[in-house]
Protein backbone atom coordinates (compact mmCIF):
# COMPACT_ATOMS: atom_id res chain seq x y z
CA UNK A 1 0.00 0.00 0.00
CA UNK A 2 1.55 3.45 -1.08
CA UNK A 3 0.68 6.62 0.59
CA UNK A 4 0.94 9.55 -2.64
CA UNK A 5 -0.07 12.90 -1.60
CA UNK A 6 1.98 15.80 -2.66
CA UNK A 7 4.04 17.15 -0.38
CA UNK A 8 1.80 20.49 0.64
CA UNK A 9 -1.20 17.81 1.41
CA UNK A 10 1.26 16.14 3.65
CA UNK A 11 2.06 18.78 5.36
CA UNK A 12 -0.97 19.75 6.30
CA UNK A 13 -2.34 16.59 7.44
CA UNK A 14 0.79 16.52 9.70
CA UNK A 15 0.05 19.84 10.87
CA UNK A 16 -3.65 18.68 11.81
CA UNK A 17 -2.12 15.14 13.65
CA UNK A 18 0.33 17.56 15.68
CA UNK A 19 -1.93 20.12 17.07
CA UNK A 20 -4.65 17.45 17.52
CA UNK A 21 -2.91 16.43 21.03
CA UNK A 22 -2.86 20.00 21.96
CA UNK A 23 -6.58 20.60 21.13
CA UNK A 24 -7.54 17.43 22.99
CA UNK A 25 -5.14 18.32 26.02
CA UNK A 26 -6.40 21.88 26.15
CA UNK A 27 -9.99 20.59 25.84
CA UNK A 28 -9.66 18.31 28.52
CA UNK A 29 -8.50 21.09 30.74
CA UNK A 30 -10.98 23.20 29.95
CA UNK A 31 -14.21 20.01 30.84
CA UNK A 32 -12.34 19.50 34.93
CA UNK A 33 -14.71 21.34 37.14
CA UNK A 34 -13.31 24.76 38.89
CA UNK A 35 -12.47 23.67 42.34
CA UNK A 36 -10.80 20.03 41.14
CA UNK A 37 -7.44 20.13 42.37
CA UNK A 38 -5.90 17.08 41.80
CA UNK A 39 -6.49 14.11 38.70
CA UNK A 40 -5.66 10.56 38.09
CA UNK A 41 -2.84 10.15 35.89
CA UNK A 42 -1.46 7.12 37.18
CA UNK A 43 -3.22 3.40 36.90
CA UNK A 44 -1.92 0.23 38.69
CA UNK A 45 -1.91 -3.26 36.57
CA UNK A 46 -5.25 -4.00 38.32
CA UNK A 47 -7.26 -0.70 36.94
CA UNK A 48 -7.22 0.91 40.45
CA UNK A 49 -5.84 4.74 40.41
CA UNK A 50 -2.14 5.03 42.42
CA UNK A 51 -1.21 8.76 41.44
CA UNK A 52 -2.52 11.72 41.70
CA UNK A 53 -1.40 15.02 39.73
CA UNK A 54 -2.96 18.76 39.23
CA UNK A 55 -5.37 19.39 36.36
CA UNK A 56 -2.32 20.50 34.10
CA UNK A 57 -1.72 17.45 33.28
CA UNK A 58 -3.95 17.43 30.50
CA UNK A 59 -2.54 19.87 28.53
CA UNK A 60 1.21 18.69 29.53
CA UNK A 61 -0.04 15.18 28.07
CA UNK A 62 -1.07 16.68 25.02
CA UNK A 63 2.11 18.73 24.61
CA UNK A 64 4.43 16.15 24.85
CA UNK A 65 2.05 13.81 22.43
CA UNK A 66 2.10 17.09 20.27
CA UNK A 67 6.39 16.78 20.42
CA UNK A 68 5.98 12.59 19.85
CA UNK A 69 3.97 13.34 16.86
CA UNK A 70 6.45 16.14 15.68
CA UNK A 71 9.28 13.76 15.08
CA UNK A 72 6.77 10.96 13.78
CA UNK A 73 6.11 13.52 11.10
CA UNK A 74 9.56 14.40 10.49
CA UNK A 75 10.23 10.31 9.91
CA UNK A 76 7.28 10.49 7.34
CA UNK A 77 8.56 13.39 5.79
CA UNK A 78 12.30 12.44 5.54
CA UNK A 79 10.91 8.78 4.75
CA UNK A 80 13.96 8.90 1.80
CA UNK A 81 16.38 10.13 3.94
CA UNK A 82 16.20 7.82 6.77
CA UNK A 83 16.13 4.79 3.96
CA UNK A 84 19.44 5.83 2.18
CA UNK A 85 21.14 6.51 5.91
CA UNK A 86 20.24 2.71 6.42
CA UNK A 87 17.94 3.76 9.54
CA UNK A 88 15.03 2.08 8.28
CA UNK A 89 14.38 -1.76 8.12
CA UNK A 90 11.68 -4.00 7.84
CA UNK A 91 9.22 -1.81 5.71
CA UNK A 92 9.50 -0.84 1.91
CA UNK A 93 10.17 2.51 1.79
CA UNK A 94 6.61 2.66 0.07
CA UNK A 95 5.40 1.29 2.89
CA UNK A 96 6.65 3.29 5.67
CA UNK A 97 4.63 6.76 4.99
CA UNK A 98 1.79 4.52 5.54
CA UNK A 99 3.22 2.99 8.72
CA UNK A 100 3.84 6.97 9.70
CA UNK A 101 0.37 7.98 9.30
CA UNK A 102 -1.43 5.45 11.00
CA UNK A 103 1.06 5.92 14.31
CA UNK A 104 0.18 9.44 13.52
CA UNK A 105 -3.67 8.56 14.16
CA UNK A 106 -2.91 6.22 17.07
CA UNK A 107 -1.27 8.27 18.81
CA UNK A 108 -4.19 10.93 18.72
CA UNK A 109 -6.44 8.05 20.00
CA UNK A 110 -4.61 6.98 22.40
CA UNK A 111 -3.89 10.75 23.72
CA UNK A 112 -7.82 11.18 23.55
CA UNK A 113 -8.60 8.11 25.94
CA UNK A 114 -5.80 9.32 28.54
CA UNK A 115 -7.23 12.84 28.80
CA UNK A 116 -10.76 11.45 28.80
CA UNK A 117 -9.22 9.01 31.96
CA UNK A 118 -8.26 11.98 33.75
CA UNK A 119 -11.07 14.07 32.97
CA UNK A 120 -13.92 11.54 33.86
CA UNK A 121 -12.02 10.68 37.10
CA UNK A 122 -11.19 13.95 38.48
CA UNK A 123 -12.05 14.60 42.23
Amino acid sequence: MKLKLPLPAMIALWVVLVAAPLAIGLVGFSMIPAGVERIPTHWGFDGQINGYGPPSMTWIIGAVMAGVQTLVALCCIFNDKLYDLGLVHGVSREGAPVLYVVLGVFLVAVTAWCVWLMVSNAV
